[in-house]
């Protein structure tokens, strides 16, 4: 089994998007001539981050919630790629909102299921593990994690506070750990794992 994730520094190499679909079916035809015949492929959503989340408490009430903070917009599903403009960087949409375009990533996921169901070597052993419930876990996010000192048992030292925060990655016990349950389910219920 091969899982496989497409994380946010993507849009470092290709800011619009615009060579997304090249990029997944050349990583595709790359997989199945190099994975055994018999292997399974799995492509784990991303999720999104969240600004301030470390004034988070508990989880957010809904994935809908956690989008609605990365936005302004009407459409919470809405996103336009950072810009260049007269030598200057200038972001797309909600640029205090979303200046990491955190929305970006999960916008073009639904690439990989389209393209592997294309390919006739990949097609009957592909499957998509939707892990957007996390969204809504803002709480579990590293950002409070990093101003906590171990050595003096308080949050708070100088050099902690100065760091940048993590409101991306997650490391409180739960919410990574629901990876590992949402995968172990998708082996456990869908009929294409029955042989494994």
């Amino acid at each position: 089994m091969v899982v496989l994730n497409m994380g946010h520094h993507y849009h470092n190499l290709d800011p619009a998007f615009s060579r997304y679909g090249g990029m997944v079916k050349m990583a595709l035809r790359g997989l199945a001539r190099h994975m055994k015949p018999t292997a399974q492929l799995v492509f784990r959503t991303t999720n999104v981050g969240h600004h301030g989340c470390q004034r988070d408490s508990r989880p957010l009430r809904s994935r809908r919630e956690a989008w609605e903070r990365l936005t302004a917009g009407r459409d919470i599903f809405e996103w336009r790629p950072p810009q260049a403009s007269k030598g200057a960087h200038k972001m797309g949409v909600d640029m205090f909102k979303d200046k990491y375009n955190w929305r970006g990533p999960p916008m073009f996921e639904s690439a990989w299921a389209v393209a592997a169901a294309r390919m006739s070597s990949l097609a009957a052993r592909f499957s998509v593990l939707n892990v957007s419930f996390l969204d809504a876990r803002a709480d579990g996010h590293v950002a409070s994690a990093m101003r906590y000192s171990p050595t003096t048992g308080r949050f708070g030292a100088k050099w902690k506070t100065e760091f940048p925060l993590d409101c991306l990655h997650y490391c409180y016990p739960g919410p990574a750990d629901y990876w590992a349950l949402a995968l172990y389910n998708l082996m456990l219920n869908n009929p294409r794992f029955r042989a494994l």
